[in-house]
């Protein structure tokens, strides 16, 4: 992923908030991150740095040996000044990354290291399977005419590259008004990027993630009278990000390329990685305004974020045929042929439009020279205004709703803290504080939604080519000449059997809410002496409604198996087969004629309690700063995964 994706050149100072109950501040329900950046002055500046490593600078690697191609060159440069003096200031920073790393697949090259390192059977365990697998690649690259076929199963490199420009200007108008516009651009390319996948596919097993992503955000603030100010800010962002395979052709799996070995060959497809794109457009209007009248500072305003995704994601989409032995792989008689399809045979996409609107109001107010309150409301609404279809089939089996979209209008955050200064000198002071916040939920959810509304179905050719069964595989006779971009992969069985299975889906619940957090504060701060300082913190907080992801036709547990902790297992013990994945998921179904039926809930919870003492010893003289701190914490939730497909929790 995107090692950093802003310029780390420009920022001026950041803050890491985590018990503010400032009412400006919401969509979070754990902390907030504030950056500034530094912005030019009359004075012209310019800076420059570099840092490097490479393979002569780093040790060697697990197994003695030396590592090669490997290269991380970090850099940045900034310029600052005054286009005019007094009145328009500019910043242009540049910020980059250039990282080569090796990956070492399997090989018979390896595989004849470790059998001249072993004895016995494993030695010879280990050249059949080199030799097996040179073998397969002779085969990629005499029947099916794989380009580069030994070379594929050779370490090769990936590359993490980063460039990010930002540039800033800010423009004195009056004595009144100030404008800033900033612009910030990132482009990433992780090239030949590697999973578990590819220690056996090589570098047909590798794929391309690529970032861009733009932000520019202006900003005026305005003096209002003698006391007002207004900060009125818009930003508008693009992210586009393409995920593609290096091998979008069908896989070629050969089960047993060393016959009782248990050694696999594997050349291209692509499980998560054929068509996918992510887009995500986002537009925000931000505007603020405060006042000072007497005693209480007060504040008005609001947050309105637009965004709008487009998400192509195609599982399986690239299709695998698989032999049992070099020799079927040979001889093109392949065992089986997958593909996941949608009935139309296109791409599944989902297209969506989220809002989240926020409104507050606070109060500052200074009750007497020591006491500080401050009381604020805020409050929240988010929706999609898109509904997906409705999907009859699943409301008449399992009785909910389908067809909607999550709309929480409710959300009303109550905050209220207070600051005491002990002695009124800043030198002990006492806070507490206590609120409601409401987060947010992954948008990925509404892109799993939107997929299924046209559910991939698996196609599955497994039938006898001998017999010539019309469910038996398409022959690889032309593999060789299939588009490079998987557009004429087979669709379908030798005998033109169409696109069949059972069918996915994805749904929302309905009353789908907000994660909703009450959290607590307080500390204690004191100054002993001038240079001496101790500080102490509780922080508790619970949280309701985070969102689950619920399988609505996995049956109920039918036993458990006390010799793995008592796992769950929802298969009947009858017909339970621990060596049988797949019949173990058909008669864990309650209604075989759908596949996994997933629906997006809120009935995570989750609660924490934390405290941290701190201590610090300035040395005035030589201008040294010493701490220790020290943290208790105490966290528990019911639902702890968070990503990015629906079945992710139950994988």
């Amino acid at each position: 992923r995107t090692p950093f994706n802003f310029s780390l050149e420009r920022v001026k100072e950041f803050q890491i908030v985590t018990n503010s109950f400032d009412v400006e501040y919401g969509n979070y329900s754990g902390g907030v991150i504030n950056i500034l950046t530094k912005g030019g002055t009359n004075r012209r500046q310019a800076s420059f740095y570099s840092n490097y490593r490479g393979e002569q600078l780093t040790g060697a690697n697990f197994d003695g040996t030396q590592p090669r191609n490997f290269e991380a060159i970090q850099y940045a440069g900034a310029l600052s000044g005054a286009l005019v003096r007094d009145r328009l200031f500019y910043s242009v920073t540049l910020d980059g990354q250039r990282r080569r790393e090796p990956f070492v697949p399997n090989s018979p090259e390896a595989f004849r290291t470790r059998a001249a390192a072993a004895t016995g059977a494993d030695a010879a365990r280990f050249t059949a399977i080199a030799d097996s697998l040179a073998r397969f690649e002779t085969i990629l690259a005499n029947v099916y005419g794989v380009t580069g076929a030994q070379a594929n199963f050779r370490p090769f490199e990936s590359t993490n590259d980063v460039l990010t420009v930002f540039a800033r200007l800010d423009w004195n108008v009056n004595d009144r008004h100030r404008f800033s516009l900033r612009n910030n651009f990132s482009r990433f390319d992780n090239l030949n990027e590697a999973g578990g996948a590819s220690i056996t596919g090589g570098l047909s097993r590798a794929e391309g993630f690529r970032n861009r992503n733009n932000a520019i955000v202006g900003e005026l603030t305005s003096q209002v009278g003698a006391t007002g100010t207004n900060v009125f800010r818009v930003q508008w962002s693009r992210e586009n990000q393409p995920r593609t395979g290096n091998e979008l052709r069908p896989a070629l799996v050969v089960t047993n390329v060393a016959t009782g070995l248990g050694a696999n060959g594997e050349f291209g497809g692509q499980g998560i990685s054929f068509r996918n794109l992510l887009e995500e457009d986002k537009l925000q209007v931000v505007d603020n305004f405060t006042v000072q009248k007497g005693r209480h500072g007060l504040k008005f305003g609001t947050n309105l974020i637009f965004s709008r995704f487009t998400n192509i994601f195609w599982q399986g989409g690239s299709g695998t045929w698989t032999f049992n032995t070099l020799a079927d792989l040979e001889a093109r008689r392949p065992l089986s042929y997958t593909r996941n399809l949608r009935a139309d045979g296109q791409a599944p996409a989902a297209f969506f439009d989220q809002q989240e609107l926020a409104f507050y109001a606070q109060d500052d107010w200074q009750l007497s020279r020591k006491l500080l309150v401050q009381a604020g409301l805020r409050y929240d609404l988010t929706r999609f205004t898109n509904f997906p279809g409705r999907v009859q089939d699943v409301e008449r089996a399992f009785g909910v709703p389908t067809g909607v979209a999550p709309v929480d209008r409710n959300n009303i955050s109550p905050r209220l803290s207070a600051t005491y200064d002990v002695r009124g000198d800043g030198r002990e002071v006492l806070r507490a504080g206590g609120g409601l916040f409401y987060g947010r939920f992954p948008a990925v959810l509404g892109s799993n939604v939107g997929i299924t509304d046209l559910p991939l179905l698996t196609l599955n050719c497994s039938g006898s080519l001998a017999d010539g069964a019309p469910n038996a595989p398409p022959v690889p006779t032309d593999f060789a000449t299939l588009a490079p971009d998987g557009s004429q992969n087979p669709t379908g069985c030798l005998g033109g059997a169409a696109v069949g299975g059972i069918p996915n889906y994805a749904s929302w619940a309905g009353g789908f809410r907000l994660p909703e957090t009450y959290k607590a504060n307080v500390g204690y701060e004191r100054l002993l002496g001038e240079t001496f300082r101790v500080s102490a913190d509780v922080i508790w907080s619970t949280t309701n409604y985070l969102y689950t992801v619920r399988n609505l036709n996995l049956r109920d547990p039918q036993f458990t198996l006390d010799n793995e902790g008592g796992r769950r297992v929802f298969a009947p013990a009858a017909v339970f087969n621990p060596n049988n994945r797949a019949a173990n998921f058909d008669n864990s179904r309650r209604f075989s004629d759908f596949g996994d039926v997933f629906q997006n809930t809120t009935d995570g919870r989750a609660r924490s309690l934390s405290a941290t003492v701190n201590l610090e010893k300035r040395f005035a003289r030589r201008g040294g700063i010493v701490r220790a701190s020290y943290t208790y914490a105490n966290a528990e939730d019911n639902s702890s995964y968070n990503c990015c497909t629906a079945f992710e929790g139950f994988s």
